[in-house]
């Protein structure tokens, strides 16, 4: 079990509810002081278990900026005479390396067509935790009723399938 020393320490202040927490020999938990480590402490653990990420989005991108600047500004030196048709692109003509914490895969590209999704063609999630695109599920569910998942024996349905927003 994780977390078991902690989860008895507070199985322990059920005993002292009647006779006073605050006299009790677990009273550091209930110390003003304390509260901002717990607060952070449910936080991490509730993200955890949900599987997102536990820092904060405003801190993601400070993190992404400061890693990139050095680069970009190596970039920018070099291209400083040609700028302006960089900036037609749209994109950056350099891989800018920002770590395994960084990096986000928003786009979705379905596993059986090939195809990006999209608001017409958005990805979505079958019973058995799996997800393709919506044109690959309706293929794959010709006659509407049941199929077997490509990538496991669970048989789903497009109708239990859930739209998933990236």
């Amino acid at each position: 079990l994780r977390k078991k020393k902690e989860i008895l320490q507070l199985m322990g202040c059920v005993a002292y509810m009647k006779r006073g927490l605050l006299t009790s020999p677990y009273k550091h938990f209930f110390a003003p002081s304390s509260w901002p480590d717990l607060a952070d402490l449910f936080w991490r653990e509730g993200c955890e278990t949900v599987g997102l990420e536990s820092q904060k989005p405003l801190a993601i991108c400070v993190t992404a900026g400061i890693k990139a600047l050095p680069t970009l500004l190596k970039f920018a030196t070099v291209m400083q005479g040609r700028l302006a048709e960089w900036g037609k692109s749209g994109t950056l003509p350099v891989e800018v390396d920002l770590g395994p914490e960084c990096q986000y895969h928003s786009v979705f590209i379905c596993p059986v067509s090939r195809e990006q999704a999209s608001l017409e063609n958005p990805p979505m999630m079958m019973q058995c935790g799996h997800v393709l695109c919506e044109q690959a599920l309706r293929k794959l569910s010709r006659s509407g009723g049941r199929f077997k998942c490509p990538y496991c024996p669970v048989q789903v349905s497009l109708q239990g399938s859930l739209r998933l927003t990236f």
